[in-house]
């Protein structure tokens, strides 16, 4: 139809609202390949069971039991009690899952963890899913959704374990969906949610709940090229679904700021991240602190495909059509990946959530209109169910044995201490950093543990950084004899890397060599040791 010389063009909005009586042919999306998408559904489910289940055990388990057990009997603690040393102050960031897990290991052990873990997993492979169908913005193509799905929970399972990070993943991926939703249809609704996830997921894990403003903060920048098009400028620069109030969502903003501060450390849980940052990267003596890899593994080699692919389509895609909020949720993510090998999980999330939004109108619907795809696809699903089970049952009793007797985890010496029946209390226990958790959770004081943060003078409140005294010493440029002497250990677990033994011998006299195990030598005191030999002789 043609009016004046130029073609009228007639858009239906979103909904498919047309006048009434006015009749138009509007092309259905092709259907998704219900074949495809079980196939890649089957493999998650097949992945969970064989690498999310026996995943479980991760050597932080036992400072969250510790936390959990402590928590459970005394209430939150706001001075450290694992420590050694007098009157530090502590923050348990993830104080809720530390409970949770406890109670579980309490009643199921580690098998019941095992199914915990895996049931977060699969919840946060339903929502990547149902998340990523709605930044799509249509039915069709669930295929491509799946493998963004599968290639995003690969990318993150090093740290889809006991560690709080689930909660995280969970938590910035339902934020963008209601802002994502907030953005489509102005509805403030929508709003309402962002500050509850924000109590529970400071609570859950505070040292990465300030971020969830900086999401939010992505979606409250307005269109400032809005001015320019009004003038006929910058016409090939165009910020897509920016056209909604950002009043309301600024709002939101500032009680989702307030929201964080419900937790029991207040102001300082909520500002866990900015007290605790930086603490671990001293002298680079945690690998995880170290600098991305990309060849170090299969997911590490995933998480850089996902990427360079998300760079690689913001590229294609051009100056016309830019998605600001998810753009630079992207962008952040690669840069936070490329700093810290610990922080791949994000730049896989928001990559692959910005690929799902910029997927729109691809598919591979080859197999989709096969008669039989329905119940080929039951098929499938039953034998990914089946296959999850039975490497979760194979599993099992490996996970249920837990814990072996090794460097992270003395159990020879904790079981040698516990028949001499010390006193716990007043033990004062030297050990290296993985192993503190352990013992802490068999009720030892420790110098170090797992959390460097919680030894630094930020959060301890104390003038000295005990955190940085330990790595001092850990790399020879602190006198192990000093360190002793400053301390006057009763028991010390040295992991065979220390190369403290010949320091022992030396000392024949005032330290005798006790259990040890795979790994790691024990010493003691002898005269504090003595009296506990003479009670049992």
């Amino acid at each position: 139809m043609a009016l004046d010389g130029e073609r009228l063009r007639v858009r239906p909005s979103a909904f498919g609202e047309l006048r009434p009586g006015f009749k138009m042919r509007v092309r259905k999306p092709q259907k998704s390949s219900l074949l495809l998408m079980a196939i890649f559904a089957a493999i998650a489910l097949f992945y969970a069971g064989n690498s999310i289940f026996p995943s479980s055990y991760d050597n932080d388990i036992w400072f969250i039991l510790a936390n959990g057990e402590y928590i459970t009997q005394h209430g939150i603690p706001y001075t450290n009690p694992f420590s050694i040393q007098q009157n530090m102050g502590i923050v348990i960031q993830q104080w809720l899952p530390s409970v949770i897990m406890y109670t579980i290991y309490h009643a199921a052990g580690f098998v019941g963890l095992g199914v915990y873990v895996t049931a977060l997993f699969l919840l946060f492979a339903a929502s990547l899913l149902f998340i990523f169908h709605t930044l799509r913005g249509n039915d069709s193509g669930g295929e491509v959704l799946m493998v963004l799905v599968l290639l995003c929970l690969v990318a993150a399972s090093p740290y889809t374990t006991v560690r709080p990070h689930l909660y995280s993943m969970l938590a910035y991926s339902w934020i963008v969906w209601f802002c994502v939703k907030y953005a489509r249809t102005s509805d403030a609704r929508y709003l309402i949610a962002l500050p509850l996830i924000c109590v529970v997921h400071v609570n859950c894990h505070a040292a990465l709940a300030p971020l969830d403003l900086g999401i939010i903060f992505c979606f409250v920048l307005p269109d400032v090229l809005k001015p320019f098009h009004k003038r006929g400028h910058l016409e090939r620069v165009q910020l897509v679904e920016q056209a909604y109030p950002r009043i309301s969502l600024l709002i939101t903003l500032a009680i989702c700021a307030v929201a964080l501060l419900v937790n029991p450390y207040g102001i300082q849980g909520a500002l866990y991240v900015f007290l605790s940052f930086g603490a671990a990267s001293y002298k680079n003596h945690i690998n995880e602190m170290q600098g991305f890899t990309p060849s170090s593994g299969y997911e590490t080699a995933i998480t850089t495909a996902l990427l360079l692919f998300a760079i690689f389509v913001m590229g294609r895609k051009g100056l016309k059509s830019i998605n600001l909020p998810l753009t630079l949720l992207a962008l952040a993510g690669t840069v936070a990946a490329m700093m810290y090998v610990r922080n791949m999980w994000l730049g896989a999330v928001f990559c692959s959530a910005y690929l799902a939004w910029a997927a729109k109108g691809i598919g591979f619907p080859f197999l989709a209109e096969v008669k039989w795809a329905k119940a080929a696809s039951a098929v499938i699903l039953v034998a990914g169910v089946c296959a999850m089970s039975d490497s979760m049952t194979v599993r099992a009793p490996e996970l249920a044995s837990y814990p072996h007797d090794g460097e992270s985890t003395p159990v020879n010496t904790v079981n040698y201490l516990d028949g001499l029946g010390v006193d716990k209390e007043n033990t004062r226990v030297f050990t290296h950093f993985n192993a503190g958790g352990y013992l802490e959770y068999n009720g030892f004081k420790v110098n170090v543990d797992p959390r460097p943060e919680l030894w630094n003078s930020r959060i301890s409140g104390q003038d000295f950084n005990f955190y940085y005294e330990y790595v001092d010493m850990a790399t020879g440029d602190f006198a192990f004899e000093l360190y002793n002497k400053r301390y006057d250990f009763d028991v010390f677990i040295c992991a065979k890397g220390m190369a403290l033994d010949e320091y022992f011998t030396k000392k024949d006299k005032k330290y005798v060599e006790i259990q040890g195990g795979n790994g790691y030598r024990a010493y003691a005191k002898r005269s504090w040791i003595e009296q506990y030999r003479s009670d049992q002789s």
